[in-house]
């Protein structure tokens, strides 16, 4: 197959999606088929894949930011002017495209997930405030109005989506039909995120941070702490701490610490976070092994990586609803499943009970048999059947508001 790509910008280095996308164009090529990658610049293409720079190339603040509504959505219609000519048999679209024979959004819908970073927001006000922001009420706009043509337009692409919740997002906001919408959760890489090396990995982590003998290591990890729920895991920490809990909580992510640092001598336990600040992908593996649980209580996350990393690993997981996560989890048997994000008593009680360390090792177990499920050899061969299919016209005719097909952002 020839196969297109198309990305606004793209290196590997920034993780995510573009990693992602790195790892399967290897695995494309290996198999014989010829990759392009269609974007506003890169830094460094996988060997063998064709790159095309398209216009507008991108800029330095702080006309990026100024100007970023404009060229992402003149970039978007080049694209698709272009991709429509090239005549592909496959092109993958993955963030803010208007045209694609397949659209694998890792930030799942937009709308939802702005529900979401509005709810980590909290007070009213501080949603508001973001909206007040001519800039980025412009740039959303925008997003939106590209995600939303894109799906009600005269030819709407095949969907991937990365979990069961946002298939049903999709379903529900834009009536994609569900034949027009395929479920692939992320794969996960078996030779590094495996469980053994458990022992060895915990004592490490216990002489490196100096956690006592007998505290239960809690991990968090992620680069947005407010939208990840860090808030609301420091005051169930606290609250289990209160309650009799030995243990510490070590945050991994790169962000500024100081604000939740300050949170935390508030609450009364400054002396049992460790604020380890940013890691590399290759040392999660370690943390994750030699951790005794991952919390990640997330307002909105499509499928956590980070998630399905811990399971691999053999990490019992505490996490909630609203992570697409959650559906490869078992409340009580790979680890707990919490309604909402902000229920910090229940988040609580989560952290006490698993100071039992027979219900962790029983977890441990549960959770490394799960991951046998979750290799990326597994997912690329699902990857490739789902890209041979054409896009099966998936939305309804009529039930969608808003823009429809002659409406709002054109190509």
């Amino acid at each position: 197959m020839r196969i297109a790509f198309v990305i606004d910008f793209f290196d590997e280095r920034k993780g995510g999606a573009e990693a992602y996308l790195g790892a399967v164009a290897r695995r494309l090529l290996g198999a014989g088929h010829s990759v392009e990658l269609f974007a506003r610049d890169w830094s460094g293409l996988p060997a063998g894949v064709r790159g095309h720079r398209l216009r507008p190339r991108p800029l330095q603040r702080p006309l990026k930011r100024l100007l970023r509504p404009v060229t992402e959505l003149t970039f978007a219609r080049r694209a698709a002017a272009r991709l429509r000519r090239e005549g592909h048999d496959v092109v993958l679209g993955v963030r803010n495209v208007l045209y694609a024979t397949h659209y694998q959004p890792h930030g799942g819908a937009r709308r939802a997930a702005l529900r979401g970073i509005g709810e980590a927001r909290g007070h009213p006000l501080l949603r508001a405030w973001y909206w007040c922001d001519p800039i980025s009420a412009a740039k959303e706009a925008v997003f939106l109005a590209i995600e939303r043509r894109l799906l009600t337009g005269p030819d709407p692409p095949r969907l991937l989506a990365v979990s069961q919740m946002v298939q049903s997002d999709f379903v529900r906001l834009y009536g994609v039909l569900p034949r027009g919408c395929d479920v692939l959760y992320p794969g996960v890489d078996l030779a590094c995120y495996h469980p053994g090396g458990h022992l060895d990995d915990a004592q490490w982590l216990r002489r490196h941070f100096a956690v006592p003998l007998g505290e239960v290591v809690f991990l968090f990890a992620g680069h947005n702490p407010s939208l990840k729920g860090l808030p609301t895991l420091l005051e169930a920490f606290a609250q289990a701490c209160r309650g009799g809990l030995r243990g510490r909580l070590l945050v991994v992510g790169r962000f500024a610490t100081a604000p939740h640092s300050r949170r935390a001598r508030e609450l009364g336990i400054r002396d049992r976070v460790v604020f380890a600040g940013p890691v590399s992908p290759r040392d999660m593996s370690t943390l994750y092994r030699g951790s005794d649980a991952l919390v990640y209580p997330t307002f909105y996350d499509p499928c956590a990586l980070v998630t399905l990393e811990a399971l691999a690993c053999g990490l019992p997981v505490v996490t909630t609803r609203r992570n697409g996560a959650a559906e490869l989890i078992q409340d009580g048997r790979e680890g707990f499943v919490i309604e909402h994000p902000r229920r910090a008593e229940a988040l609580a009680e989560r952290l006490r009970a698993l100071e039992d360390a027979s219900l962790r090792a029983r977890m441990r177990e549960a959770a490394a048999d799960t991951s046998k499920r979750l290799g990326f050899d597994a997912h690329f061969e699902r990857l490739v059947a789902l890209l041979s299919r054409l896009p099966a016209g998936g939305r309804r005719a009529a039930g969608v508001g808003g823009w429809g097909p002659g409406g709002g952002v054109g190509d």
